[in-house]
C-alpha cells in the first residue's frame, strides 16, 4: 500500500501577502460538528510563532514557540477531550505569524496526542479569515459573514515549496 497524502491544507488570510515580514496577530474560524464525544481529542498547530486557541469562547491553550529553537516550525498539540460537545463546535484562533512565511495548518484528531485517527476538523477552503477582529471574535454566537474564505495552497505535500528551510516541521 503507498502513501495517502495528509487531506490538511496550508491557509491563511485572503489577500495578505505570504512572505512579508509582519508579525502582527492574524485571525481564524472554523465550524464542526461532532456526532459523539470522544474519549479523547487533541489540536494540531503548525506555522506560528505564537497562537491563542480557542473552541466555543473559552481558551483552551496559549503557546509561544522558542525563538532560540533552529527549528523554525513546529507542530504544538493541544489536549482538547474535555472541551469538546455533541453538536456545533467553533474553533477560532489568534496566530502571531512567523515573519517572512505565512502559512498554517491545523486539524483535531479524537485520539490522544501522537495517535492517527480521521480528523473532526482540517484547515482548508472552508475556513475564514481576517487581518482584524471585533470584540467577541472568539465565541461561537460571532457572526463571522464580514470575513473572508481563507487562501487555501493545497494540500501539505502537495508542493517542494512546502518542504523547504525546516518549514516541514
Amino acid at each position: 500500500k503507498g502513501h495517502t497524502p495528509l487531506p490538511e491544507q496550508y491557509i491563511w488570510v485572503a489577500g495578505q501577502d505570504t512572505k512579508a515580514s509582519s508579525t502582527a496577530p492574524v485571525h481564524f474560524r472554523a465550524s464542526f460538528s461532532v456526532n459523539a464525544v470522544p474519549q479523547h481529542a487533541t489540536l494540531y498547530v503548525a506555522g506560528a510563532d505564537a497562537y491563542e486557541a480557542y473552541l466555543d469562547g473559552k481558551l483552551v491553550d496559549k503557546v509561544q514557540r522558542n525563538l532560540a529553537s533552529p527549528i523554525a516550525m513546529l507542530v504544538f498539540e493541544t489536549d482538547i477531550s474535555e472541551k469538546l460537545h455533541a453538536g456545533e463546535n467553533v474553533l477560532a484562533l489568534k496566530i502571531m505569524p512567523r515573519g517572512g512565511h505565512h502559512q498554517l495548518v491545523v486539524k483535531i484528531v479524537p485520539r490522544a496526542a501522537g495517535v492517527n485517527a480521521p480528523a473532526l476538523l482540517i484547515s482548508g477552503p472552508a475556513w475564514k479569515g481576517a487581518a482584524t477582529a471585533d470584540t467577541g471574535w472568539q465565541d461561537a454566537e460571532f457572526h463571522d459573514a464580514s470575513w473572508a474564505p481563507v487562501q487555501a495552497f493545497g494540500g501539505i505535500e502537495s508542493s517542494m515549496e512546502f518542504l523547504q528551510g525546516n518549514d516541514d516541521g
